[in-house]
């Protein structure tokens, strides 16, 4: 399959579906068990809407990636990598820096945000490509869905209430900064509480 974007990488990361670990702020609406299976349905669907895709290379990066049978299910069609780092801004540094190593432009995203597809990826690589050195994808609870970069600094996710409503608040205090230019896609809805339940009536095939 051939790629318009030969120099960038898009990066999925995933969570292990763990009953009582994932999507907990669904409780009590959703027992454990049912909690991990949306997980596992909202990883699964982000992971078949960018291998869809035919814009760039494109990887999952898991935090247990030998998890039972999830992972392995996914590991043929595309490469599963292993998360590193104490917390997810320091998971997220690596995987940047790593990726960052052998391509020009990359893009990680959640896998909590369903509403995400190729056109905002393709937005954020022409973004980075115009000359942004971080493009944002802000979430409409106060964090981010996407964010792709041409440069990392561990200045970038340090010190973020990771979890919290002031993720992109605190994000761009650290871009400015940095002093680097960046520009910010239009805000999307992660699936995160009980309320967000209704926002996936609206997907086909989910």
């Amino acid at each position: 399959m051939s790629c318009r974007h030969s120099d960038a990488l898009v990066i999925q990361f995933a969570k292990a579906p763990r009953p009582g670990c994932v999507k907990t702020r669904m409780q009590p609406t959703l027992d454990a068990e049912a909690c991990a299976a949306l997980h596992r349905r909202l990883v699964t669907y982000t992971f078949d809407t960018l291998s869809q895709m035919q814009l760039c290379a494109f990887e999952l990066w898991a935090d247990e990636p030998r998890y039972d049978s999830f992972f392995a299910g996914l590991r043929p069609r595309r490469p599963v990598r292993r998360q590193r780092g104490t917390d997810l801004g320091a998971r997220m540094y690596h995987a940047l820096a790593t990726a960052l190593a052998d391509h020009e432009r990359v893009v990680l995203v959640g896998s909590d945000c369903p509403f995400l597809n190729a056109t905002h990826i393709e937005e954020a690589l022409a973004r980075l490509r115009a000359g942004d050195v971080v493009v944002l994808g802000p979430a409409v609870d106060g964090g981010y869905v996407l964010i792709g970069a041409r440069r990392v600094d561990r200045v970038l996710f340090s010190d973020i209430p990771w979890g919290t409503a002031g993720v992109l608040a605190a994000t761009r205090g650290q871009l400015q900064a940095l002093g680097w230019r960046w520009s910010e896609l239009a805000p999307l809805a992660d699936i995160d509480t009980a309320a967000d339940l209704k926002l996936l009536h609206s997907l086909e095939n989910f």
